[in-house]
């Protein structure tokens, strides 16, 4: 217990080295982020009170510093507390590794530092002696996720759950804290599909076998119960304000502790104060039971009611946590670690303080309704861009096809070999309005063949196509790759509107823009980079790049073409490349305006024998300008008089 409490008051008081600011609003030996225990030998804090600065925002933090705030830096006196408590737990485990709560405090403090490194070392022994304990596995999930081995932090969960208590596997399960109050009762009515479709939406890459997003919710109910939670009160840091608040948007930018009208003195102290200062009836108030008297602290408080001691306004210290576009404050009114969101009292309000910006209880709550939870992906190794186009056709019954086109920017590469050496996953998906996985495609890639890379003036592209049979709707498209050993990664995603083509009426499918369409010998694919259709093989244009004096290859499908008498359909084509300036008018026009100098035009007839039909044009470009344009498809079925069209950017470089 001495050791215990020697480390409560040393190293748990330690500063955050991965916060904004490089000190904290905090006194020596002030609360450190995340602390939750008693507080002592505060012998210097910060000599203010933010009431002598005039502030509509009492917890304003920039406007405090720039009205000359001091600010106190604990990262000295941090490292040698941490330092101290990490020798006190190494000698208590030499001389008995199996003494259990010493790998709980030595991981909250390796937790509070942020050296996971140290962390898994420790858990190397921890597992030695308890392979089965709960703890273990998840110290060591959240240890692999904060190193960024996310493969053993989904490992280490998945294990932990074997081992875990009912109650313990409802917490990590519930989505109570993550999903917006219109929503919970939907979630109610199914849990299990609400939760397997709330976690597809927030999966930020499907090619991985583990969801990025639920790791992370992991992780922060584990960080959250290493710093606020208590085994004396049977209670788990999740379940406690701040834990909520951490598991919803994590570790806040900035966590400040602020300690107004200097005491110098933790809540017991100031309580004996009080006792002191007591007089008349109420002098004895407090003492006469003894140290033992479970009621001495509240009755030390009746004891200042009276004698002009302001006990709260001397004792509170606050916990500013700040997220960029919104904070949270926390107050602690006796120093004891018991922090709760602040909420003025009436005297306060009295004494000026502005409620409606600083009463953080209501403030919390409007928060969590705005923005129920919080997550910004990062991924491992390099990022890149990488463009994909995809178009739809119509397919077998009810279907539509997808074609996804993508690119891989490639920097540098040896034309004279066939092959790039390099392995790497990529993967298309589709994913419905209701947050289901329609369609996944993924592929293993075992070098890149360099007769796929297209040149372009700022990068080359290894260009490729996925092929999806998919339901109609509005959806969500997914394109990923990374290379095998996770040095680059790539993520893009975009809403798309798969259309339906079954309904009989006109209709024309997607462009789909292309370097080169030729006939495919035998129903095989001419380039590497190819796709076949109808007998044509296509080289897609992942990027709807062109040079401008590159021809310009448009494949599309009219169907639905009403057939006269003798069973021929008989419709013209239309096609109009303009600058998009000028598109949005020049599109309503259909006939005088192809052939003029507006940009490129096309127009030509067309009979055939089948209501569903295919083409494909070149457009010579040469003559204009580089630039952003709008490539416009008119289709004019002759026999219906009906007309059908679709537009497409392009860019000429």
């Amino acid at each position: 217990r001495s050791m215990k409490a020697d480390i409560s008051e040393s190293a748990l008081a330690m500063y955050r080295p991965e916060l904004d600011f490089e000190s904290d609003l905090a006194p020596d030996g002030g609360a450190s982020p995340g602390d939750t225990r008693p507080r002592q030998g505060m012998e210097q804090a910060l000599p203010f009170d933010p009431n002598d600065v005039f502030l509509a925002d009492r917890f304003d933090l920039k406007t405090l510093q720039e009205q000359g705030v001091p600010v106190a830096d604990l990262s000295a006196r941090a490292q040698k507390a941490y330092d101290r408590a990490i020798g006190h737990l190494g000698e208590a485990l030499k001389s008995d590794p199996r003494r259990r709560p010493v790998y709980d405090a030595m991981m909250e403090i390796f937790a509070l530092k942020g050296e996971w490194e140290d962390a898994l070392a420790m858990l190397e022994d921890m597992y030695s002696f308890f392979p089965e304990d709960t703890k273990t596995w998840l110290y060591l999930g959240l240890g692999h996720y904060r190193d960024g081995n996310l493969d053993a932090a989904f490992r280490s969960f998945e294990t932990a759950f074997n081992y875990m208590s009912d109650e313990a596997k409802l917490a990590f399960s519930s989505l109570d804290y993550l999903i917006p109050a219109k929503e919970k009762e939907k979630y109610k009515q199914n849990p299990d599909a609400y939760a397997s479709r709330f976690w597809t939406s927030k999966d930020p890459r499907f090619l991985t076998p583990y969801n990025e997003r639920k790791l992370e919710h992991y992780a922060r109910l584990v960080y959250a119960d290493l710093l606020y939670g208590s085994e004396d009160l049977n209670l788990r840091g999740w379940d406690t304000q701040r834990g909520r608040i951490l598991v919803r948007y994590g570790v806040p930018q900035s966590d400040v502790i602020l300690i107004p009208r200097n005491t110098g003195k933790t809540g017991q102290e100031i309580i004996a104060d009080a006792q002191q200062r007591g007089s008349g009836e109420h002098s004895d108030v407090g003492r006469g039971s003894g140290a033992g008297d479970p009621m001495a602290g509240s009755r030390a408080l009746i004891a200042t009611q009276g004698t002009g001691f302001d006990m709260f306004a001397e004792a509170n210290s606050f916990n500013i946590w700040d997220y960029g576009d919104f904070r949270f404050v926390f107050e602690d009114p006796f120093r004891n670690g018991e922090y709760r969101l602040y909420s003025p009292s009436a005297t306060e309000i009295a004494e000026g303080v502005n409620p409606w910006l600083n009463d953080y209880a209501i403030l919390a709550e409007d928060t969590f309704k705005k923005i129920p939870e919080r997550y910004t992906y990062e991924a491992p190794g390099r990022q890149i861009e990488m463009p994909y186009l995809v178009t739809a056709f119509k397919g077998e019954g009810d279907r539509t096809d997808l074609y996804v086109h993508y690119g891989i920017p490639i920097t540098e590469y040896d034309a004279s070999q066939e092959m790039i050496d390099i392995s790497a996953n990529v993967g298309a998906f589709l994913i419905s309005s209701d947050r289901d996985i329609l369609v996944e495609r993924r592929r293993t890639l075992y070098g890149l063949n360099t007769g796929q890379i297209m040149p372009f003036a700022e990068t080359n592209l290894w260009v490729d196509t996925q092929v999806m049979n998919a339901p109609p709707g509005n959806h969500e498209v997914s394109v990923e790759f990374e290379t095998a050993s996770g040095g680059t990664v790539a993520v893009q995603r975009r809403d798309v509107r798969v259309p339906d083509f079954t309904a009989d009426r006109l209709a024309v499918s997607d462009m789909l823009l292309a370097y080169r369409v030729e006939d495919a010998p035998d129903g095989k694919k001419v380039g590497k980079s190819d796709l076949v259709r109808n007998g044509l093989s296509i080289t897609p244009a992942p990027w709807s790049v062109f040079a401008h004096t590159q021809p310009i290859y448009l494949y599309f499908e009219p169907y639905h073409l009403a057939q006269n008498a003798e069973g021929k359909t008989d419709y013209e084509v239309e096609i109009l490349l303009v600058p998009k300036e000028q598109a949005k008018g020049l599109r309503k026009l259909v006939k005088g305006l192809f052939g003029s100098d507006k940009g490129v035009s096309i127009q030509y007839p067309v009979t055939g024998a089948t209501p569903d039909d295919f083409q494909y044009q070149i457009l010579d470009a040469s003559e204009l300008e580089p630039g952003l344009y709008t490539l416009i498809l008119r289709i004019r079925d002759n026999v219906a008089g009906k007309t059908a069209e679709t537009e497409q950017d392009l860019f000429l470089e």
